[in-house]
């Protein structure tokens, strides 16, 4: 707070602390002596406060003309500055763009070089794989040609097998027909045996029976 300020303050406080006069709420009475010396120091204090405030504008003229030249000098170096780093920046990018051009001519003529030996190396698998094909095919046609010769060998092995066997079974049945006419042969003779035993038996009973003589019941003979 300036001083003027203060004074002010004081006034205000000395007008409050005034009585008021009789029948009045807005009529004070005042210590002219004290008042005035008041008035005196706020007279005082006011050229005061104004040449403070003057020099004080003074200064701040000189504050924003020092920061103004400041701000240009600063402004210009920083312009300059600028300036440094493009040129650096430009210097550097034609460097890399140089060096980039000598790497790019470089990759390209390996790639020419690959390309080239690409072609060659497609005409290789070309032929490769043309020589595989004619091989598949041959392959194919020889398996087949295998397969072929397997099922009419496998054919014929089975043929010969059914016919090997169908003799063995021709002989079995041979066998088997011999021997049942041998049993049968066998057989009737030993039915023909029972068949003239069973005459002997026959024979002997009526043999028996004729040397039965009957008993007379009267005679006792």
């Amino acid at each position: 707070m300036s001083r003027i300020e203060q004074v002010i303050t004081e006034i205000e406080e000395f007008v409050d602390n005034c009585k008021t006069a009789t029948l009045s709420n807005s009529i004070i009475k005042v210590n002219k002596e004290e008042l005035k010396a008041l008035l005196d120091e706020l007279r005082q204090e006011i050229p005061e406060e104004v040449a403070a405030s003057q020099k004080i504008i003074s200064n701040q003229e000189d504050i924003m003309m020092a920061a103004k030249n400041k701000a240009e000098k600063n402004l210009m170096d920083a312009k300059l500055e600028a300036d440094r780093i493009n040129e650096e920046a430009k210097r550097r990018a034609d460097a890399i763009i140089l060096s980039a051009k000598k790497e790019s001519d470089v990759i390209m003529a390996e790639a020419n070089k690959l390309k080239s030996q690409l072609v060659n190396e497609n005409q290789i698998m070309q032929t490769a794989y043309e020589e595989s094909d004619k091989i598949k095919q041959y392959a194919s046609m020889e398996a087949n040609r295998i397969v072929y010769e397997a099922v009419n060998e496998a054919n014929n092995i089975r043929k010969s097998s059914i016919a090997y066997a169908d003799d063995l079974l021709q002989s079995i049945r041979e066998i088997i027909s011999g021997t049942m006419r041998d049993s049968q042969n066998k057989f009737n003779q030993y039915v023909n045996s029972l068949q003239s035993y069973t005459d002997e038996i026959d024979k002997n009973r009526r043999e028996l029976e004729v040397s039965i003589v009957p008993v007379n019941p009267n005679t006792g003979e």
